[in-house]
């Protein structure tokens, strides 16, 4: 949102004492409020949810972006409650670097992570996050995953009246931290359209 130049309507009128203007003022253009932030390029509102949750969010499609930023906002709440920081670590991912990370584990070091390849996850539509939980700045993920699966399955349930699918509930390779939002759209007919220079949501 933004400050228009126009006067939105207002008409020059007849004043019979001509000392009074009959123009008003271009109104000063707001500077960014404490409660946001300068990401991209883009001033965005991160008062209600994190700043690196906010920066991730702003990856994804721009159809859905308010939908993870409700949904996020919802788990935060929660995690609150149980002494947790839930937040988005990552969103939209490029083809080249969902292709080192399918490398990995299987033709550079490190354990495999994924078994999508290029252009085969939902990242590569701006349609997923990866969430995590933190609790007094220990990444739990990493050091007690059954802890933080347990929160996940709660941000899963959260996530059912978003349209938003949890990983946990795949049949094989269960993902606890990633979620995403269904368009109704197979992984080939998304990579067709982009190929085609469409949108996904058309």
């Amino acid at each position: 949102m933004g400050w228009s130049s126009r006067d939105n309507g207002l008409r020059r009128r007849s004043d019979r004492n001509p000392s009074k203007p009959t123009n008003l003022p271009t109104p000063a253009k707001p500077s960014i409020t404490p409660e946001q932030k300068k990401i991209n390029n883009s001033v965005i509102d991160v008062s209600s949810i994190d700043e690196r949750s906010a920066k991730n969010v702003l990856t994804l499609h721009s159809k859905i972006q308010s939908v993870f930023r409700d949904w996020i906002l919802e788990c935060q709440i929660l995690a609150k409650a149980f002494g947790y920081e839930y937040k988005a670590i990552s969103g939209n991912r490029t083809w080249e670097e969902q292709a080192k990370l399918y490398a990995q584990g299987r033709t550079t070091p490190g354990k495999i992570v994924t078994n999508a390849k290029a252009g085969y996850s939902n990242h590569n539509f701006g349609l997923a996050v990866d969430m995590g939980v933190f609790k007094d700045g220990k990444y739990l993920d990493g050091s007690k995953p059954s802890e933080a699966e347990a929160f996940h399955r709660k941000a899963a349930d959260i996530a059912k009246k978003y349209n938003i699918e949890w990983g946990g509930d795949w049949k094989s390779f269960k993902d606890y931290p990633h979620f995403e939002y269904k368009i109704g759209k197979s992984l080939a007919q998304m990579r067709t359209l982009i190929q085609e220079g469409k949108d996904i949501f058309i």
